[in-house]
């Protein structure tokens, strides 16, 4: 079983919906649309940079016949830098389910800017449960 199904089995432990809204967030260029049409179509497609979302829903096996729905929301840099995906990721973040942080681990050179952009992303959704009032934990897959 891969990490990914490792997280998103834990998921089911804590009874949520059977569908789960999964923000998928990381600095451009660290493969998260790459990872999330490996696991929509379970092959590796050639991609471009994202523009704007992708939205997929995903059926994952995480056990013995059973399968995880997930909605994978791929929230893409386009042209706008980090101010149009902080912006987007607050849009969206106080609404998921769960977290995959995507880093690219051969690029050494920018793990500096994915660790701020990290800790923005945990500002923010710290910001987002305060604001809200709400209580709960959402689990963050690095």
């Amino acid at each position: 079983m891969s990490a990914v199904q490792r997280f998103l089995a834990k998921l089911k432990l804590v009874k949520l919906p059977t569908e789960h809204d999964v923000l998928f967030s990381g600095i451009d260029y660290t493969g998260k649309t790459t990872l999330l049409y490996r696991l929509f179509l379970g092959e590796v497609v050639p991609t471009i940079s994202t523009l704007g979302i992708n939205v997929e829903t995903v059926k994952i096996p995480v056990s013995r016949g059973q399968t995880l729905s997930m909605v994978a929301w791929d929230l893409g840099m386009g042209c706008g830098g980090l101010g149009y995906l902080g912006m987007m990721t607050r849009f969206h973040l106080h609404t998921k389910d769960a977290i995959v942080f995507v880093l690219d681990a051969s690029d050494k050179e920018r793990f500096k800017d994915s660790r701020e952009w990290l800790g923005m992303l945990l500002l923010d959704l710290q910001a987002a449960e305060r604001d809200r009032g709400l209580k709960r934990g959402i689990p963050i897959l690095l």
